[in-house]
């Protein structure tokens, strides 16, 4: 109970319990309790990377979202569950995954959505092991692309028409 409200090294102290002890039973009850949970209404799965240390290491978070999406896609996710960690973010952390997925007695048909960045290691990774669930790609990502995009075109017809004036670069005509 003192672990969930203070640092482990003030727990240590109060209790004169090492902190490797405090340690260990801190991970042994969260294994624990992380082994009883329920996955069989996983639906919407979130994927992320996120950086582990310094040094480029990486790991995956699978998570499950749950809430629905609007027309306009404001307001989707209101809550999201961590299932998962593995190290990587390779298509690999598919494969540990799903492999926890099949350990809980859960098929892989059962995920609908995948919610990624446009990571090509995430697409292949979902690709191959949700068949048929719906990608959706994060908002930033779409956007950089867009935003490439468009600065080729410009780029592109500043070049055949010579340029563009002094100026005019930032510059939009208004609409009325």
């Amino acid at each position: 109970m003192l672990a969930e409200v203070l640092p482990v090294t003030e727990v240590s102290k109060q209790s004169k319990v090492s902190q490797d002890r405090i340690w260990h039973l801190i991970r042994s009850r969260v294994k624990e309790a992380w082994e009883k949970t329920d996955w069989s209404s996983v639906k919407r799965l979130g994927v992320d990377e996120t950086s582990t240390r310094k040094g480029r290491r990486y790991g995956t978070a699978f998570l499950e979202i749950d809430g629905e999406e609007t027309q306009r896609g404001q307001g989707g996710s209101k809550v999201a569950r961590l299932l998962f960690f593995t190290p990587g973010k390779d298509k690999a952390t598919f494969v540990e995954f799903c492999g926890e997925l099949k350990n809980r007695g859960i098929e892989q048909s059962q995920i609908e959505e995948v919610a990624m960045d446009m990571s090509r290691a995430f697409i292949a990774g979902a690709g191959e092991h949700f068949p048929d669930a719906s990608l959706c790609f994060e908002r930033f990502h779409v956007m950089k692309l867009c935003g490439k995009a468009v600065d080729a075109v410009r780029k592109e017809v500043s070049q055949q028409s010579g340029g563009l004036p002094k100026g005019a670069y930032g510059r939009y005509p208004r609409i009325l």
